[in-house]
């Protein structure tokens, strides 16, 4: 029966060499990518310069060919009018031209009309630069030089004639300006418009026309060697992306062989012999570190076998080899840890690099492959802390680390975190802490944090419409009892209107490495390790995980903890962190500009509040919009305007927002316009609204009140032609508030972020918050006592909107119960809700005189 057990042979190769290797590989490309795009920057920024040199090229042949018409017009006013400031205004011409007389700052096409028309009290001027000396400082080739020059000698030559013409009319204006002034210097004026002087002005202008067809011949050279420069980069780019993506394949393949394998088949063996087939044997070939664990395994199990004939020894052997199972089990937790510590060192190198490579000039396609590349690194360090965290439990080497802390700054970080991303998706992101919450409390801040990142994290991942609110409750002890105890038990709350789950899959989802259903990992990604790793951390700190969830109305986690009561002299300030905010480095075009860029934006909303904070927050982006009040006033802008897109609200008088879509659609189909993008956005989260949206002909869904940085993020989605500011992460800012569930009934950081810190801009939203709502307030009143419950229904839904737009949380609470409860409500419920709204604008009415700002 006895085995011969394999003492020694030739190991296979290091796990450590391997991760070497891989690692080396993974830098190079990585170098190379980041040196590949260094030189598509360098050409597209030589690419700028050229057209940039193109611009100044043709602003200054302007400049050459404006003065020309202005002395025109100068000299035909002087001789036919007689007015003596025609000349100076022909003589200043010059002299600005010669670099004489100092330049006006606003020296633009319509400088002289303005003159004209309002005389030059409004000029503000600058040094003297001549037309010669910008042509010099332009750096124009000869050619260049001689045929702008050429136009400029041409047009002094025809000033030499028409400063004739001047001269001999000024003896006529010594005279007087009197009746037969016309006739008489009627030949002079001739000499002004007769084919010789036209001639001569086509000679200035056909110079001029010469030196542009020269300028673009040169810049359409350097751009078409620039932009062939750029395609080999980005082939050379998708090469080495490709590589990027078959060196972590074959990573993957080798570590499944040389690690996952085997230790699979030395599990296998340790199951074999526990159940009594000692002649079991673990034939294990991958790293050397696995294979000498199997030889002692085996070595062991040769051992088990030997004196398995004996029974007096047979209880001893059967303990020592339980023994040996579970030093192979700590072994093999002790191995993924270690394991997850050596990949976590590489990956966080390459998400780094991509970080870095996503604040670059990249172009659509580029960015969305490192956006692609960016979330798959993160979705595996996500892998690898889980099984790290994991295998540290099962090992039982997992401590809590004690320390005295607030649960609110807690709580306002797990928030902040996920602050950005839920904006993103147009989900509305909450935190409620409750009054009767102590200021400081002793635990492991580190572990709770982890646990509420967990449920948030699972939220934002299952949650596509709606919301997500994160609330710590004290459930004992509470009121008078509180003061004689030295702990608080508190449940922390995460409820979202996700997808939900059904009790079977509820029941599994606590497991070690458990999903909802096959396909989760595949649509959202994922070990299903977060939960039962939440639950054990819960457990070790003496508290409890549980769910409450239903398909198609969301889900509730909870985390039941009792924690001793602090000093909070001892808390240590909550950390940093940060944050993606918006820098809106694009300047806003006029009406004029946003038109003939293709940017310009109709924005249809009937709340007045509303409609402010969506200009300013377009203003903000670099978007000119108008505005419209109604669908129906939409409808006739857009169909007298050249719009390139439109955000409207839903719920609007005369025309709502799926009819405007439809009547759009028509418009476009009739007239063979091009498709205009519709986004929607709207206070309605409810399942199935985007659906609607989308079948009534628009494009896109955003939840009020939206963000700057995800208003950029659509209108950079839907005008992918303009040049957007990217979003930059360098500034630190502080946690996200956290509100009480009495009182801060006015949350000021949801205005500060609409308005973007204006402060006079808030001021007026805020007044004009107070009188709208009012006004809502008193139409509500009429709808209640006339029992009209839908216009109950859309007055609590304008009070909703507006109210969660500037930050008045109660207020649009209790404006959603309303609006819930209006079709089939009792009038006496309705009636309670309304006294309970006003009650709520009162306290937000109070705050704002207490704090104006």
């Amino acid at each position: 029966m006895t085995s011969t057990v394999r003492s020694s042979h030739h190991h296979g190769p290091s796990i450590r060499r391997l991760l070497t290797i891989l690692l080396a590989t993974m830098a190079f490309l990585v170098a190379s990518l980041f040196i590949l795009t260094s030189l598509q920057l360098q050409g597209s920024n030589h690419e700028a310069k050229v057209e940039n040199r193109r611009t100044q090229s043709l602003l200054i042949a302007n400049s050459m060919q404006e003065s020309s018409d202005d002395l025109t017009l100068m000299v035909r006013l002087y001789v036919s009018t007689g007015q003596p400031q025609y000349r100076d205004y022909y003589n200043e011409i010059l002299a600005i031209r010669a670099g004489t007389a100092p330049r006006p700052l606003n020296y633009t096409s319509t400088f002289w009309d303005q003159v004209l028309a309002h005389g030059t009290g409004f000029v503000t001027y600058g040094p003297p630069e001549s037309l010669t000396d910008q042509m010099r400082a332009a750096g124009f080739t000869p050619l260049e030089f001689d045929a702008l020059n050429s136009a400029l000698r041409s047009s002094n030559q025809l000033a030499t004639l028409e400063l004739l013409v001047m001269d001999q009319v000024a003896l006529r204006i010594a005279k007087g300006v009197n009746a037969t002034y016309s006739t008489d210097v009627e030949p002079d004026y001739r000499l002004l418009v007769d084919a010789n002087y036209l001639a001569q002005k086509g000679v200035i202008m056909g110079a001029v026309s010469d030196f542009i067809n020269l300028v673009d011949q040169t810049t359409a050279a350097d751009v078409a060697r620039v932009q062939r420069d750029n395609h080999r980069l980005f082939v050379a780019q998708l090469a080495v992306l490709a590589a990027i993506v078959l060196v972590g394949a074959a990573a993957w393949i080798v570590t499944k062989r040389q690690a996952l394998r085997p230790l699979n088949h030395l599990i296998d063996a340790t199951r074999r012999i526990a159940g009594g087939d000692y002649r079991e044997r673990a034939a294990v070939k991958g790293v050397s570190e696995l294979e000498r664990v199997a030889d002692a395994f085996n070595a062991m199990a040769s051992a088990v076998e030997a004196d398995v004939e004996r029974r007096v020894h047979a209880e001893h052997v059967a303990t020592e080899a339980r023994r040996a199972a579970e030093d192979a089990s700590r072994a093999k937790s002790s191995f993924l840890a270690a394991m997850s510590h050596e990949i976590r060192t590489p990956m966080i190198g390459v998400t780094g690099m991509l970080e870095v490579l996503a604040q670059s000039d990249l172009s659509r396609p580029q960015r969305h492959m490192v956006g692609t590349a960016q979330s798959s690194a993160a979705a595996l360090l996500q892998i690898i802390g889980d099984t790290l965290d994991f295998s540290k439990i099962e090992a039982g080497k997992l401590e809590i680390a004690s320390s005295t802390f607030s649960v609110r700054g807690v709580v306002g970080s797990a928030v902040a975190t996920f602050i950005h991303t839920a904006s993103a998706k147009g989900l509305q992101l909450t935190a409620h802490c409750d009054d009767q919450l102590e200021a400081a409390h002793i635990g492991d801040p580190l572990r709770i944090r982890q646990i509420l990142s967990n449920f948030l994290s699972n939220s934002v991942k299952f949650t596509d419409v709606g919301g997500i609110e994160l609330t710590v409750r004290v459930v004992g002890p509470v009121g008078a009892d509180a003061s004689k105890t030295s702990a608080q038990s508190l449940e922390f709350m995460v409820v979202d209107t996700g997808i939900g789950l059904t009790r079977e899959q509820q029941q599994n989802l606590f497991g070690e490495f458990a999903q909802a259903e096959p396909s989760t990992t595949h649509r959202f990604g994922g070990t299903g390790l977060g939960l039962a790793i939440c639950k054990k951390l819960a457990l070790l700190m003496g508290g409890d995980v549980t769910m409450d969830s239903s398909i198609g109305h969301g889900t509730t986690l909870r985390l039941n903890l009792e924690l001793p009561i602090g000093d909070e002299s001892q808390v240590l300030p909550e950390a940093t962190f940060t944050s993606t905010r918006f820098a809106a480095s694009r300047p806003t075009p006029t009406r004029v500009e946003a038109i003939r860029e293709g940017s310009l934006v109709l924005a249809a909303e009937d709340h007045s509040v509303n409609r402010a904070v969506l200009l300013h927050q377009l203003e903000t982006v670099g978007i000119c919009a108008d505005t419209a009040d109604d669908g129906q006033q939409a409808l006739e802008l857009f169909i007298s305007g050249d719009y390139s897109m439109v955000i409207t609200d839903v719920h609007m008088p005369r025309l709502d927002g799926y009819g405007l879509a439809e009547a759009i659609r028509r418009f476009e189909a009739e007239t063979g316009r091009r498709r205009t993008p519709i986004m929607a956005l709207t206070a309605n989260v409810m399942q199935g609204e985007p659906q609607r949206c989308l079948d009534a002909g628009m494009d896109d869904f955003a939840a009020k009140p939206a963000t700057i940085p995800l208003l950029a993020a659509k209108v950079h989605e839907w005008l992918p032609h303009l040049e957007f500011p990217r979003l930059v992460a360098d500034e630190e800012v502080q946690p996200v508030g956290v509100s009480g569930s009495h009182g801060d009934c006015f949350d000021h950081s949801v205005l500060d972020e609409l308005t973007g810190g204006d402060a006079s801009l808030a001021a007026l939203i805020l007044r004009d918050f107070v009188d709208s709502t009012t006004v809502d307030m008193g139409r509500l009143d009429e709808a209640l006592q006339a029992e009209d419950a839908e216009e109950v229904r859309h007055q609590a839904h304008r009070i909703k909107g507006v109210g969660s737009a500037v930050g008045a949380t109660e207020v649009a609470t209790v404006a959603a119960r309303l609006e819930s409860a209006a079709p089939d409500g009792d009038a006496a419920d309705l009636r309670a809700m309304r006294e309970e709204l006003s009650a709520a604008f009162d306290k937000v009415m109070a705050e704002l005189k207490s704090d104006p700002t």
